[in-house]
């Protein structure tokens, strides 16, 4: 059985400061947590929750299963350091978690997919958050596939 999250929010920006505050640096997925597929500017609310973390000090990276030349834009778009995580592998998570100076139990990662982010964060030994996808377009094995092997996931969590 795979194990729960750490926990469980709605949306990213729902996540409180007292949730977040004992990490060092807090790694996003791109698609579905922070923005719409192909959507390339962030609400005003997720806007004020980066702010927010960034006031504390906390690192932020974004993780994403997206193309170079996308994860290069959304660097200079959001101002933020964006990785391809090749997640559920750990290996560019653990590499980004060493080259940066952290331990494993500093970092968190938030993102919508057990099979992706949540199986990543387990295997990258780091805690981990679900939230709720930001839509129902999804790439299509994810939602042929993933969505539907979740629900059986989070029907045998609620148990």
């Amino acid at each position: 059985m795979i194990p729960k999250p750490t926990f469980f929010s709605e949306r990213l920006e729902d996540i409180s400061m007292d949730q977040v505050e004992k990490y060092k640096a807090i790694l996003i997925d791109v698609d579905n947590t922070l923005l719409k597929h192909h959507q390339k500017s962030i609400s005003e609310k997720k806007r004020k929750w980066l702010s927010s973390i960034r006031k504390k000090k906390i690192k932020i990276a974004l993780a994403s299963n997206t193309s170079k030349k996308r994860a290069r834009d959304l660097s200079k778009i959001l101002n933020l350091d964006v990785f391809v995580a090749y997640k559920p592998f750990p290996f560019s998570i653990r590499n980004w978690i060493r080259d940066n100076g952290f331990e494993t139990r500093d970092v968190l990662l938030i993102g919508d997919q057990v099979f992706t982010d949540h199986l990543a964060a387990i295997f990258a030994k780091i805690d981990s958050v679900l939230v709720k996808p930001m839509t129902d377009r999804d790439f299509i094995v994810t939602r042929l596939i993933s969505r539907r092997l979740e629900k059986i996931i989070y029907n045998l969590w609620s148990k």
